[in-house]
């Protein structure tokens, strides 16, 4: 007669082996698909945020652009900075207040 689930074969979870190959390995601690997306996605755009401010300060300087020009360069820049950061804070005050 056949087990129908590991826990009837082995007697519990943790008596099951863990699957390890060159391909894959399969553990009970896994990181989800929406983990990684909570934790990485921040941390991804700031640091593009960041390069992005080299990118603009490179073309206010090549461009010769001055003080106006370089603070309406920036000024872009920072519009997309400020709201990726208020979207965090709007994101927190509803999470701790419902």
């Amino acid at each position: 007669m056949m087990a129908s689930s590991l826990a009837e074969f082995y007697g519990s979870y943790s008596e099951a082996p863990i699957v390890n190959s060159s391909f894959f390995r399969v553990n009970i601690a896994m990181i989800t698909d929406e983990m990684l997306t909570s934790y990485a996605l921040p941390v991804i755009l700031v640091v593009l945020m960041g390069y992005m401010f080299f990118i603009v300060l490179r073309l206010a300087v090549d461009s010769k652009a001055g003080k106006f020009g370089f603070f309406v360069l920036l000024l872009g820049l920072m519009i997309g900075v400020f709201g990726f950061l208020l979207k965090f804070i709007i994101q927190w005050f509803f999470e701790s207040n419902l």
